[in-house]
C-alpha cells in the first residue's frame, strides 16, 4: 500500500487487474497506525464490494516483514539441522551391516536352536527388518522430486498428476494433508483399490481428486 490503508484508486486498479473474484488479505502492523489503516483499508474494500479479511502478525513482531523475515531464518536453521542429519545417517555403514547379518541370518535353522537361541534369532531378525525400513527411507529422502500436481481422473479411470505420471496399486506416493491449515505437510503413502476407486492407505477417508500429490524418483 502507498500509505497506512488502501486507496480508492489501488482498489480500482485491483478490480480493473483481477476482477472481483478475489479475495484480499489486509495484514496490519502491531500498532495504533497499523489499526487505524486496517479498518480504513476495511471500508475501502467494502466499498469496493471485495471480500475481505484483516490478518494480524504475531505479538512478538512489529510488522508482518520482521516476522517473515524471522520464520524463514529459523526455517533456515531448522533445514540445516535436517540436513546435518542426513549426512550423519548417510555415513552409517548401514547397508553392510544388513547385508551380512541377512546372510549369517539366512544360514540359520530356528528349528534347531534353543529357547533362548530362538529369542536372540527372531530379536535380530527384527532388528535387521528396521535397518532395512530405516535403508529405505533414507534412499528415499534422496529422490528427486519428478512430479507434482493436482490429482485428476484420466481416460483410463486411474488418478494422474500429468499425462506422463498416472498412479497404480502398490505405487507409493506424497499426498499434501490439511493444506489449509498453515500450508499442510506431506505424508508418503502408498496407492490401492477397495473395488470402487482407488485411495491412499494412510489417508483412505481422503477424495483423491483434485489432491495435491508428488512422486519421487527412487
Amino acid at each position: 500500500m502507498q500509505a497506512s490503508h488502501l486507496s480508492i484508486e489501488q482498489a480500482c486498479l485491483i478490480e480493473r487487474v483481477v476482477g472481483k473474484d478475489v479475495k484480499i488479505y489486509v495484514v496490519r502492523d502491531n500498532d495504533e497506525a497499523g489499526e487505524q489503516g486496517a479498518e480504513l483499508s476495511k471500508k475501502t474494500l467494502q466499498s469496493k464490494g471485495f471480500e475481505y479479511e484483516v490478518l494480524r502478525p504475531k505479538d512478538v513482531f512489529k510488522d508482518i516483514a520482521e516476522q517473515l523475515q524471522i520464520e524463514k531464518q529459523e526455517r533456515m536453521r531448522t533445514m540445516d539441522k535436517i540436513n546435518h542429519m542426513k549426512v550423519l545417517l548417510g555415513k552409517l555403514p548401514l547397508s553392510v551391516t544388513v547385508q551380512q547379518v541377512n546372510r549369517y541370518l539366512e544360514n540359520i535353522e530356528p528349528s534347531v536352536l534353543s529357547a533362548d537361541e530362538r529369542l536372540e534369532y527372531h530379536l535380530l531378525y527384527r532388528a535387521t527388518e528396521h535397518l532395512e525400513a530405516a535403508l529405505y527411507d533414507l534412499s528415499y529422502l534422496n529422490g528427486e522430486v519428478t512430479a507434482q500436481g493436482r490429482l485428476y481422473k484420466n481416460r483410463s479411470g486411474r488418478y494422474a498428476i500429468d499425462e506422463d505420471h498416472y498412479l497404480t496399486c502398490g505405487e507409493t506416493i506424497e499426498i499434501l494433508v490439511n493444506e489449509d491449515e498453515d500450508g499442510g505437510y506431506w505424508v508418503r503413502t502408498r496407492i490401492e483399490h477397495n473395488g470402487d476407486d482407488y485411495y491412499a492407505v494412510d489417508r483412505p477417508k481422503i477424495n483423491l481428486k483434485g489432491t495435491m500429490a508428488r512422486v519421487r524418483n527412487l
